[in-house]
C-alpha cells in the first residue's frame, strides 16, 4: 500500500474550489473578521457544543492508505442526531455566497462527517453550513442529511480526482529521494569554516534547535547552509525550507546555489516569491477581482492544470519562469507563486512572508489542519533588528485622511459619512496639540471611540465597495490599508510599544511605534522546527539575540575569515570629529583625506557618508569631477544596477561612488576583484539622535541597563562593519 497523509483542506480545496480570485470577498480584513466571528459564535453555543474538534481516519482506496485529518468547526447533538457544523463568514449577501461556494464548503463538512460517523459507529449524520454576515451578523443555516454510503461515495470521488495529481507528486518525491542518496558536496573542496556551518545546520535540524552563525564573507555561507538540508529532505525530517532574505543579492545567491545543486543531480523543487506589486502584470497588486483584472477571473478553475504543468517541467522556479507559465494560462502570477510553494521543498522569500503579522503566508502558519515540518535559513539576520520593528510600526497621517475625506465627500452612504465625520473630529483634536516646544508626544492611550470609528469605517467602506464594485480611489485605498494595519497592531499594544502624536509638515501623524518586536518574532520562530540565522556581522551576539528574538539561549558560533589578513589595509583617523556640530570644521581635512586616498592608485572606490545631507555636501564639492557618482534617495532596481555597472573590471580610470552608510549599497553587493579596491567610511554609522531613537534607548536602558548601546552604538558599528566588508569578497581581492 502507498501511504499518504492528507489534510481535509488540501484535498477539498484542490478538488472543489472554483471561480475567481476576489480580494473584495477574500482578504486579510475578512479573514481576521471571520476568525473573530467564528470565536464569538462558537462561544455563544450551549453546553455540550464541541468546537475545533481534531478528526482523523485511515481510508483504503485502491492501492492507497490515506490518512485524512482536519479540524471541524463544531459538533453538537440535536435530539438523537449528531450535527457537523461548518461555519463561514462573508461580507457579501449570504445566499449569493452560499450559491457560489456550496460544493466547496459542503465538501469539507462531508469529510468531517464521515470521520466522526465512523468514530461513533453511526448510521446517519446531519451537516449544517452556517453562514454569518460580517457587516450585520445576520445568519443563514443550510441543512443536509447523509448516510454512511453517501458520504463515502463523495469522498471516493474526491480521492479519484486528487490522486491523479498526487501521483505526480509521489513520483517527484520518489525521484527526489533517489537523487539525494549519498549526494556529494557540489565543489571539489570545502572552504575553511564550511564544515562547521554544515554541522550547525545538521544539528539544528536533528534537534529542532536554533543557531546564530557569524561567518565572514567568502566562506560560502549560502551553500554551507543549504547543503545539509538535502539529507533532511531525503529522510523526510523536514518538508519545507524557507530561505529568508531582505536583499536582492540574497535571492540571487540562494537561487544560484540551488541551481548548482540541481545541475549536480538534486531533483529538488524551489520557488521564488517576491512582492505582489512586483509580480502583478496588470494593476500592481491593486483590485484583485474579476471586474478589474482578467487574471483573477476563473483562477481556481485553471490552477490545477497550471500546477501540473509547471511541476512536471521545472525544478528551480524563479520569477521569470512563473510569469511565463502564468501568461500561458492567463492567471495571476503572484497567487500562482503562492500555490507552487505548497508543493516546493525550498521557498525563497522576504522575511515578511514568515514573520509579518499580516503578510505571513497563512497556508503555512494559520491553517490548523495543514501541518508541515518547517525549517528556516535566515540570511543577513542582522537586518532583522530594523525589519522586525518596521513590521510592527504603523502611522496614520491627518493629511492622508483629509485627501481621502475629499474623495468621499459626495458619497450618500449615511453610516460611512458618520464614521468619516467622527474620525475627522478625532484628527482635529490631535492637530490641537501644542507643538511649539517639541514635535512629538508620547500618549498613554487613544480615545476608545477613535478605535471604534476606525473599525466601523473599515467595515462600512468594505460594504460600500462591495455594493459598488466599480468604485475605486487610490487615496481611499491607501488610507484604508493603513487603517486596517493600525487596528491589527493596536491589538498587540503593551509595554513593547509607544503611542506617539507627531507634527508633520502637512499635518499630524498618529504612530504606533514598536520598541521591541522580539516577543512577536520569537513566537513565530517557535512555529518552525528549527532555524539558522547567519551573517558576517553579529557582534556583540547578545545584542542581536535580544533584539531579534528576546532571549540569549541560542547556540551560536563565530568563524574567522579564511582570507589573508594582509589583503586588507585598514587606516583609521580618530583625530577628526564627525559630530553634526563639528561637521563644517572638519570638512576641509576630510576632503584632503579623500583626495589622498583615491589619488594613491587608479581604481574603483566607494565613500560611505553619514546621511544624504552629507552626501549633498560632497556633491557640491565634487560636482565638476566626473570621477564621482552619487547615490540618489529613490532608486529603482534598474537605477541601482546602472550605478553598480560603473565599477568595471580592469579599470583604466578612477571611479568613486558616494553612498549613504546603511543604505542599499553598503551591504549585499559583490564587487569582486578590482571592481572595488577601496572604501572610505566617514563617521561611526550611528543613527542620528532623535525622539524615536531615544525612546528605544530608554526602553533598553530599563530592560538591560545599556540603552545607548542598543539604540545607537551597536546599530552604527554594524553598518560600519558591513561597509568594510564590501572591499574583500574573495581570497584574491586586495584593498584598503
Amino acid at each position: 500500500m502507498i501511504s499518504i497523509k492528507l489534510s481535509v483542506h488540501e484535498l477539498v480545496d484542490f478538488v472543489l474550489r472554483k471561480g475567481d480570485i476576489d480580494s473584495r470577498v477574500f482578504n486579510s480584513t475578512t479573514m481576521q473578521e471571520g476568525t473573530r466571528l467564528h470565536n464569538i459564535y462558537q462561544s455563544a453555543q450551549e453546553n455540550g457544543y464541541m468546537k475545533e474538534v481534531d478528526l482523523q481516519y485511515d481510508f483504503v482506496y485502491g492501492d492507497y492508505s490515506i490518512t485524512l485529518h482536519g479540524r471541524c468547526d463544531g459538533i453538537f447533538k440535536e435530539n438523537d442526531t449528531y450535527v457537523i457544523e461548518e461555519i463561514k463568514t462573508t461580507n457579501i449577501d449570504l445566499n449569493e455566497f452560499h450559491e457560489q461556494n456550496e460544493e466547496w464548503h459542503l465538501g469539507q463538512a462531508i469529510c468531517y462527517a464521515y470521520i466522526f460517523l465512523k468514530d461513533k459507529d453511526l448510521k446517519n449524520i446531519t451537516i449544517q453550513l452556517t453562514y454569518i454576515n460580517q457587516n450585520d451578523s445576520e445568519k443563514l443555516f443550510k441543512r443536509y442529511y447523509f448516510d454512511e454510503n453517501e458520504l463515502l461515495s463523495k469522498i471516493h470521488d474526491y480521492f479519484r480526482i486528487y490522486l491523479d495529481f498526487k501521483n505526480l507528486l509521489l513520483n517527484l518525491e520518489k525521484e527526489k529521494r533517489k537523487s539525494l542518496i549519498d549526494f556529494p558536496f557540489p565543489f571539489p573542496n570545502e572552504r575553511s569554516g564550511q564544515k562547521e556551518i554544515m554541522e550547525c545546520v545538521s544539528d539544528a535540524i536533528k534537534n529542532n534547535d536554533y543557531y546564530f552563525i557569524e561567518a565572514s564573507t567568502g566562506i560560502g555561507k549560502t551553500m554551507s547552509v543549504l547543503y545539509p538540508t538535502l539529507e533532511a529532505l531525503r529522510k523526510n525530517k523536514i518538508e519545507k525550507i524557507f530561505y529568508l532574505t531582505s536583499k536582492n543579492s540574497g535571492f540571487i545567491n540562494s537561487l544560484n546555489a540551488l541551481e548548482k545543486l540541481y545541475e549536480n543531480g538534486a531533483k529538488i523543487k524551489a520557488v521564488e516569491i517576491i512582492a505582489k506589486e512586483k509580480m502583478c502584470s496588470h494593476h500592481g497588486s491593486k483590485n484583485c477581482n474579476p471586474v478589474d483584472c482578467p487574471l483573477a477571473e476563473g483562477y481556481y478553475d485553471k490552477i490545477s492544470i497550471a500546477l501540473k504543468d509547471i511541476l512536471r517541467s521545472e525544478y528551480i522556479i524563479n520569477t521569470k519562469t512563473i510569469k511565463e507559465y502564468a501568461k500561458k494560462f492567463k492567471i495571476c502570477p503572484f497567487e500562482y507563486s503562492l500555490d507552487i510553494s505548497s508543493y516546493s521543498d525550498y521557498i525563497i522569500c522576504d522575511y515578511n512572508y514568515v514573520f509579518h503579522p499580516i503578510a505571513a503566508l497563512k497556508r503555512f502558519f494559520e491553517a490548523p489542519d495543514r501541518q508541515y515540518r518547517m525549517f528556516a535559513l535566515i540570511d543577513e539576520i542582522h537586518n532583522m533588528v530594523d525589519r522586525g520593528r518596521e513590521m510592527y510600526n504603523v502611522a496614520l497621517n491627518s493629511s492622508q485622511f483629509d485627501e481621502m475625506y475629499k474623495s468621499l465627500k459626495d458619497i450618500k452612504d449615511i453610516k460611512l459619512k458618520n464614521d468619516l465625520k467622527a474620525l475627522k473630529k478625532h484628527f482635529k483634536t490631535l492637530l490641537e496639540f501644542d507643538f511649539s516646544e517639541q514635535n512629538a508626544f508620547v500618549i498613554e492611550k487613544l480615545d476608545d471611540d477613535f478605535i471604534y470609528r476606525l473599525d466601523s469605517f473599515d467595515k462600512s467602506l468594505k460594504k460600500y465597495q462591495q455594493k459598488y464594485p466599480h468604485f475605486r480611489d487610490d487615496k481611499v485605498d491607501r488610507f484604508s490599508l493603513e487603517g486596517y494595519k493600525f487596528l491589527k497592531i493596536y491589538d498587540y499594544l503593551n509595554s513593547d510599544f509607544k503611542l506617539i502624536v507627531k507634527k508633520e509638515d502637512d499635518g499630524v501623524s498618529l504612530n504606533i511605534m514598536c520598541l521591541n518586536p522580539a516577543p512577536f518574532l520569537n513566537s513565530r520562530l517557535l512555529d518552525l522546527d528549527g532555524a539558522v540565522g547567519f551573517s558576517a556581522t553579529l557582534k556583540p551576539i547578545e545584542y542581536f539575540m535580544n533584539t531579534i528574538f528576546g532571549r540569549e539561549n541560542f547556540k551560536n558560533i563565530s568563524l574567522e575569515s579564511s582570507f589573508d589578513k594582509k589583503n586588507l589595509k585598514i587606516l583609521v583617523n580618530y583625530t577628526l570629529s564627525i559630530k553634526y556640530k563639528d561637521r563644517l570644521l572638519s570638512y576641509s581635512e576630510i576632503k584632503q583625506e579623500i583626495n589622498t586616498f583615491v589619488n594613491y592608485r587608479k581604481g574603483n572606490y566607494i565613500i560611505y557618508v553619514p546621511s544624504f545631507e552629507y552626501l549633498n555636501l560632497l556633491k557640491r564639492t565634487y560636482i565638476a569631477d566626473d570621477r564621482f557618482i552619487f547615490q540618489e534617495k529613490r532608486m529603482s532596481n534598474d537605477n541601482k544596477k546602472e550605478f553598480l555597472e560603473n565599477f568595471k573590471e580592469n579599470p583604466t580610470e578612477t571611479r568613486i561612488g558616494v553612498c549613504v552608510i546603511g543604505g542599499t549599497f553598503s551591504e549585499g553587493i559583490d564587487l569582486v576583484g578590482d571592481r572595488l579596491i577601496g572604501a572610505i567610511i566617514i563617521g561611526v554609522g550611528m543613527p542620528s539622535i532623535s525622539f524615536e531613537n531615544n525612546l528605544i534607548k530608554d526602553y533598553f536602558e530599563e530592560k538591560y541597563g545599556n540603552g545607548f548601546e542598543y539604540a545607537y552604538v551597536n546599530p552604527g558599528i554594524c553598518k560600519v562593519m558591513q561597509a568594510i566588508g564590501r572591499v574583500i569578497r574573495t581570497e584574491n581581492d586586495k584593498g584598503a
